[in-house]
């Protein structure tokens, strides 16, 4: 009796051991690229579980699921309840057969295209494009889906195919520069121009410089102003100027009447530059004239250079200055001491001295006084050294006498 109780207990013990228990459910394909399985893992004693196989491609056709090369089923869908561990393999069978992949260009004749025929199925095929002179390749689609932006596609031949090689008429930046920088405006260019587009590039110089030629990349293109043609690639042109130089001559009416400087050859437009006339003793500067027009009357003259020049510095003999002392009438203007280092001191006399003026050798009046005695002192300390002329203007004329500053 106690046995039997034993082996009772026994039976409970390994059915609830059953119950509890995991499983290993093993799937694989054959071959391994005929198709793909699903279902398979780990799972309890008892539970349904279903697996299933599909083809890869339509290079193949699922024919059974078998255990230890004994077929299972037929079905590629298999439901089973789990009470072991299994291995099953789906088994799949080659269709054989091939496929044909049909292409097309669009627009139609934008190009070549190189791979459409029919190909066994599960071949690897490359279809490459090449554009026509003033078109460019897109995408690949197929069924309006773009498959690929390459020139050139590469794939497996699963099924028949129609492909489209899509393309656009060719873009072309045309960018337009100056040299030298600010010599000149240009119009015209563009960027993202369809091939074929006429392009009309115009260069127009400033006021200073001459329009030379096109060029690009050193080339030189085109020696017209405004230079046309039709876009059929991305170009980079060059506007090539040249600064304008003038000669700026100088002449004296009198070449004894003073020194002149300045002006010159080939100087470039927009450049400053002066001339300056240096008058002799007695003699005065005039005028800077062009033409017989007066351009200037003072000797140092500063201007822009827009064009030549051919400027004349006029001097006269001076009408009033005089190295020694005048007299006027029975008097006498009297001027010392000279040379002097800071004081001058002038004497009149009898008659009325109404201003004593001072100019420097260039002309320019540097200082005024007015006399209020018969002997009148001027401080001249301030002035630099060199020729000055002292005018004394009377009630009965004027004297000018030569001084010199030390």
């Amino acid at each position: 009796m106690e046995k039997k109780i034993l082996l009772f207990i026994a039976s409970i013990l390994l059915s609830m051991a059953s119950v509890f228990a995991e499983f290993d459910i093993t799937l694989s394909s054959n071959p391994p690229q005929g198709g793909f399985v699903s279902g398979g893992g780990n799972y309890t004693h008892g539970e349904t579980i279903t697996i299933f196989a599909i083809p890869d491609s339509l290079c193949y056709t699922f024919i059974n699921w078998s255990e230890d090369g004994v077929i299972v089923t037929t079905s590629p869908f298999y439901t089973f309840p789990v009470t072991q561990s299994r291995n099953l393999v789906a088994n799949f069978v080659e269709t054989g057969g091939s496929h044909t992949i049909t292409v097309m260009a669009n627009p139609a004749h934008a190009g070549t295209i190189l791979g459409t025929g029919a190909y066994s199925c599960g071949t690897i095929v490359t279809m490459c494009v090449t554009p026509y002179d003033g078109y460019q390749f897109i995408n690949w689609t197929e069924n309006g889906i773009v498959v690929s932006t390459d020139h050139c596609y590469t794939f497996p031949v699963f099924y028949p195919r129609n492909l489209i090689a899509n393309f656009a008429l060719a873009t072309y930046n045309v960018t337009v520069t100056t040299e030298p920088s600010g010599c000149g405006e240009v119009t015209g260019g563009g960027a993202n121009l369809p091939y074929g587009t006429s392009v009309a590039l115009c260069a127009t110089p400033s006021i200073c410089c001459d329009f030379l030629y096109w060029a690009e990349n050193g080339v030189i293109i085109s020696v017209d102003h405004c230079y046309a043609f039709p876009v059929t690639r991305h170009c980079n042109l060059i506007a090539h100027f040249a600064v304008k130089t003038y000669d700026v001559i100088i002449s004296s009416n009198l070449p004894e009447g003073g020194t002149i400087s300045g002006g010159g050859n080939n100087i470039l437009c927009g450049d400053s530059t002066f001339v300056w006339a240096v008058p002799n003793p007695d003699y005065e500067f005039v005028n800077w004239t062009e033409d017989d027009i007066e351009i200037s009357n003072t000797a140092l003259h500063a201007f822009p250079v827009l064009r030549s020049h051919n400027l004349v510095a006029n001097f006269e003999k001076s009408k009033t200055m005089v190295a020694v002392t005048e007299t006027i009438g029975t008097s006498a203007i009297k001027i010392y001491p000279n040379p002097t280092s800071g004081e001058l001191k002038v004497v009149s006399s009898e008659l009325k001295v109404e201003n004593i003026e001072i100019y420097d050798a260039f002309g320019k009046k540097v200082g005024v006084t007015r006399a209020i005695a018969p002997e009148t002192a001027i401080d001249i300390s301030h002035l630099s050294a060199g020729v000055y002329f002292v005018k004394v203007i009377t009630d009965a004329g004027e004297v000018v006498q030569k001084v010199v500053k030390e």
